[in-house]
């Protein structure tokens, strides 16, 4: 009797709850919930059976839920767990246990979130009863399986009850990681040691990821693919690999029967490389077209597409007969062999017919198409899509993408290789473990068009800073990324992969209409890819991002999407892994770190004192700590980076509570350079009063950093009154400046084409960094006027300021945008000569380069020696199918001609930006070289180190700018060098050089020629300005 009573005690209570739901919803809601609690138990036999003998529990046992309730159940939840990690024996004791205490932090964070959320008895019973099924879901999962998909369904769940009215819709955000690529990726990290063993496993998966879908053929496809779109894919590319494989060995076989010797390279190379390799290439591409099908990148591009396998064909078939070669002559290595070759090697034209071979292979068997894109009036781009075998069976790739591969180039789970370099010979190569194996990528990217590479001289920083931030551990920020994906509907961190953006209903779309779905499309790819990644690597205790460099030195990160030289939500993710302990009687990191808080904030905050910052952060306390009302959050211009800095400042507060003496804090405090190309000009010139308006002269904490931008704005306006007041304007010169003196010129609106006037910018340039402020709209007028396609209307089109909401906007003309150029050139050239100095001596410069027909060297304080001297380029039409009439236009070297109009307008934006890489790479082997500095990262202008490390950071800087510019006068070391080359060149006694009179004579070739003089620019040989008591060289 007493059983029966306690089981009619729990049916009583059963039918309570379910009487309150039908009650709190209606019925379709609790359908919903119905199916939403289906989704979690399908597959997991072992939950279920657990979670009944849960259920037995509560409903049995217990009448009213109340607090002291949790205890036993808890146990219980304890107990089941035991018994299903004893049936599936998956996991170490140490994993066991890692594995417990997570999910017992989940299942707290669960239960006390529900229960100070429930607004009265009933449906607290309720809630507790679905939030208690998925903590306990979340206990006895499978390790592996719990990620983004989880969470989202908690998140489903959450929102499901806490606002039934707007109740959001989300879906699997990311990669689907039932697919067969992801799964084993997952598998290769989760089931193997944090190794080089492993980490080459992962290196060659992700060569081949086309050949593990391949494998599935000898096992059955559809019991081991669970998503639909798999299936039919890898379904699709079994049948069609055996007509693949027949028609390039036909292919083979013509070109033998067309010239048995095979004496062309192209026969040759076709003829050599393994036709399992073609496979796996046009496969592996044909991946990574399905995952960007319908973007417009270099991962679509039909000219791109093309190059790219043919360059994989090229690297496969100078490997071989590197390898030939090397058995013959063991002291040969691959980098002077290719030195060698290289002709024929980054022959581009050569590249493309290869690359074409196959695209005609793909095109025939229906597995790709071609589409060609307006991207403006004048521009279009042909791109590969997916074709019609595939679209049939995926009708999603009709308009959009399907993720179906990973990027080439992840997260590394070891520290990169070290470079190795001897007299400018690599020893080996560095960064990803199959570096010197499969492939060669030297530290410096090359740059096709130079007619010379970069040279790294014996004594240089450059391998020992690249080997040291090579060597830098991150992990992912888990905090923030739980966060990010259970409260995306609120903060809107990342767009929702459910959002359909309004224009993609639209059936004819202008050409703006086109860019802008096309950047939001290209954007949501990016965001999902960051995601995916930062999911299978939240487990990695330790991961590495590998560099290398450009020619001028600037230090790139070569993994792909997940990166802290990415978008905010890559950066955001990112913390570093070792920790470093953050002393409270540490005022000064203590006070960095609460700037980057208040910069992360924005809202013009960056703008105001250190003092002001700090102020900010200890008035706003407590919205800071408790960020999840939204309060500050909701606001924060960076979110996501202002969300990491709050919790990591929870950190602080609970060691302040707690009074313990430290916090340890993995949080990079990013901070920026003031308008760097500007102050690198400055120090250049030694322009005294230019450098008051950059932060390089001497201010306090209490005083406002200089803003330059906004600084020019006001001096621009002032131009416009000025030039008012002299009344020398015609009557529509007149119109203009009275309206451009009236508006607000505002720091955004003119900050690209003050970054790039010094840089010889074009004016169509300029004008066009103004028109991005504004929107284009026909001239009502004009609208019905004939334009001549000779002589077309200066005010066809006007233009509306996108920040003026007024019922009557002023309208800008072309007159106005013009005039606007003329005024930023007046006030950066003429207010400040030196500047024009710099500019005109760099020009004549590059015309006795012009002349001489030689580059342009300098050497950096890095040990990075540049030669610039560009090749021209020409267009070649090619058709690159026999059945139809389109071509492409194809982009060739013209070896026999320069390119010197691009000498002249390269010359000082990269002697700048080279310059400023030499400054960073003094900071950072300095930083190193300092006891215990682990930690370090850097976006060209722009620093992120721990707090403790910013004030020796800053220090660094300082030091390095006083080496290249007080210590050496570096422009006077700069025209010494090109002297020299030029005499090295001639011979010494053949050239003289006439300063007086500004000219060169060379003797034997009776040439007499300007030449620049450097005194025009610098003056004396001492610096005027001294950074060392700046406290905003960075801010």
């Amino acid at each position: 009797m007493k059983l029966i009573r306690i089981f009619l005690r729990g049916l009583n209570n059963l039918r309570k709850r379910i009487f309150a739901t039908i009650l709190i919803l209606d019925w379709n809601k609790f359908k919903e919930l119905g199916y939403i609690l289906i989704n979690f138990i399908k597959n997991r036999w072992i939950n279920i059976i657990s979670c009944t003998f849960l259920g037995i529990i509560i409903f049995f046992f217990i009448g009213n839920i109340k607090i002291l309730d949790i205890i036993p159940i808890f146990i219980s939840s304890i107990f089941s767990f035991a018994i299903s990690m004893f049936v599936l024996d998956k996991f170490s004791n140490i994993k066991l246990i890692n594995n417990l205490r997570k999910r017992i932090r989940i299942f707290a964070t669960i239960l006390g979130t529900i229960w100070s959320s429930s607004r009265y008895e009933e449906e607290r019973s309720l809630k507790f009863f679905v939030y208690l099924f998925l903590g306990y879901y979340l206990i006895t999962s499978n390790f592996r399986e719990i990620g983004i998909t989880d969470y989202t369904n908690i998140y489903s769940i959450n929102m499901f009850f806490s606002s039934i009215k707007n109740k959001p819709y989300l879906s699997n955000l990311v990669y689907d990681l039932k697919s067969p690529i992801f799964k084993e990726l997952l598998s290769i990290i989760t089931n193997n040691p944090m190794d080089c063993e492993t980490q080459l496993k992962v290196e060659k998966f992700l060569q081949n990821q086309a050949s593990e879908l391949l494998k599935l053929k000898q096992s059955n496809v559809e019991s081991n693919i669970e998503n639909k779109n798999n299936k039919v894919l890898v379904s699709k590319l079994i049948e069609k690999k055996s007509s693949l494989i027949k028609a390039i060995n036909n292919y083979k076989l013509k070109l033998k029967l067309m010239d048995d010797k095979l004496s062309s390279l192209k026969s040759r190379i076709i003829f050599n490389i393994d036709t399992e390799f073609y496979i796996n290439i046009m496969y592996g591409r044909l991946l990574t077209i399905i995952s960007n099908n319908q973007l417009l990148n270099n991962k679509t591009y039909h000219i791109d597409v093309t190059i790219d396998l043919g360059k994989e064909m090229l690297r496969k078939y100078s490997l071989d007969c590197y390898k030939s070669i090397k058995e013959f002559n063991p002291n040969i290595t691959y980098i002077n062999w290719k030195q060698d070759n290289q002709e024929w090697i980054k022959d581009n034209q050569l590249q493309f017919e290869l690359g074409n071979v196959l695209i005609n292979f793909m095109m025939d068997s229906k597995l790709i198409n071609v589409e060609v894109k307006v991207l403006a009036l004048a521009e279009k781009k042909s791109i590969i899509v997916a074709g019609s075998a595939l679209v049939e069976l995926i009708p999603k790739l009709k308009t959009s993408f399907s993720i179906q591969a990973l990027p080439n180039r992840i997260p590394m789970i070891v520290p990169g290789k070290p470079y190795k370099l001897k007299d400018n010979n690599y020893l080996e190569l560095g960064g990803y473990l199959l570096n010197g194996e499969e492939y060669f990528d030297e530290i410096i990217l090359s740059n096709w068009e130079l007619s010379s590479n970069s040279a790294i001289s014996d004594r240089n920083d450059i391998c020992y800073m690249v080997n040291k931030i090579n060597s830098v551990a991150f992990k992912i920020n888990e905090n923030v990324l739980d966060f990010i994906l259970l409260n995306n509907d609120e903060y809107d961190f990342f767009i929702k992969v459910n959002y359909n953006h309004p224009l993609s209903f639209k059936e004819k779309l202008n050409l703006a209409e086109k860019r802008e779905i096309e950047s939001f499309r290209s954007r949501r790819y990016l965001e999902l890819n960051i995601l995916g990644l930062a999911h299978i690597f939240r487990e990695v205790p330790s991961f590495y991002l590998p560099v290398r460099l450009d020619y001028r030195g600037r230090l790139y990160c070569i993994t792909e999407y997940l990166n802290y030289q990415g978008i905010e939500l890559a950066k955001g993710l990112l913390e570093f892994s070792v920790g470093e302990n953050v002393y409270l009687s540490d005022e000064i990191a203590i006070k960095y770190f609460k700037i980057f808080g208040a910069n992360s904030f924005g809202n013009k905050l960056d703008k105001k004192s250190f003092n002001d910052r700090i102020a900010w952060i200890d008035n706003n306390l407590e919205d800071i700590i408790n960020f999840d009302n939204g309060v500050l959050l909701k606001k924060a211009e960076n979110k996501i980076l202002f969300l990491s800095f709050c919790f990591e400042f929870k950190k602080y507060i609970q060691a302040l509570n707690n009074k313990e003496s430290f916090f340890v804090t993995n949080l990079p405090i990013q901070l920026d350079a003031s308008c760097n190309g500007f102050q690198h000009l400055s120090l250049l010139v030694d322009d005294l009063s230019l450098s008051k308006e950059l932060n390089l002269s001497e201010s306090t904490w209490s005083d406002c950093p200089k803003d330059f931008y906004s600084f020019i704005a006001l001096k621009i306006k002032k131009f416009f009154v000025n030039k008012l007041e002299e009344n020398k304007l015609n009557p529509e010169d007149k119109e203009s400046y009275q309206k451009l003196a009236e508006i607000n010129i505002f720091r955004t609106l003119i900050k690209k084409a003050v970054m790039t006037t010094p840089y010889n910018a074009s004016a169509y340039s300029i004008v066009e960094y103004f028109k991005e402020n504004f929107e284009k709209k026909r001239n009502p007028n004009l609208i019905n006027k004939e334009i001549s396609k000779t002589n077309k209307d200066s005010d066809y089109y006007i233009y509306k300021m996108k920040s003026d909401l007024t019922e009557k906007p002023l309208f800008f003309t072309e007159r106005d945008f013009q005039n606007l150029r003329k005024a930023l050139k007046f006030v950066l050239f003429i207010d400040y000569p030196k500047l024009t100095a710099l500019s005109e001596y760099l020009k004549g410069i590059a015309k006795v380069s012009k002349i001489l027909n030689i580059p342009i060297p300098w050497i950096l304080p890095n040990g990075l020696v540049i030669n610039q001297q560009f090749y021209d380029k020409k267009t070649l039409k090619v058709k690159p199918f026999i059945y139809t009439k389109n071509l492409l236009n194809l982009t060739i070297l013209d070896k026999t001609q320069f390119n010197h109009n691009k000498q002249k307008i390269a010359l000082m934006p990269n002697l700048v930006h080279s310059l400023d890489a030499a400054s960073l790479c003094l900071v950072i082997t300095n930083y190193f070289k300092q006891d215990n500095n682990l930690n370090f990262y850097s976006i060209h202008d722009c620093f992120a180190v721990p707090c403790t490390k910013v004030s020796s950071m800053i220090g660094l800087l300082k030091s390095a700018y006083c080496i290249i510019y007080s210590e050496n006068i570096y422009l006077l070391g700069f025209d010494s060098n090109f002297r020299s080359i030029i005499k090295n060149l001639y011979g010494e006694d053949e050239v003289i050089f006439n300063d007086e009179k500004g000219n060169i004579e060379l003797k034997n070739s009776n040439i007499t020629l300007k030449y620049p003089s450097i005194k025009s620019v610098i003056q004396q040989n001492e610096t005027t300005i001294d950074v060392n008591n700046s406290n905003y060289l960075i801010d």
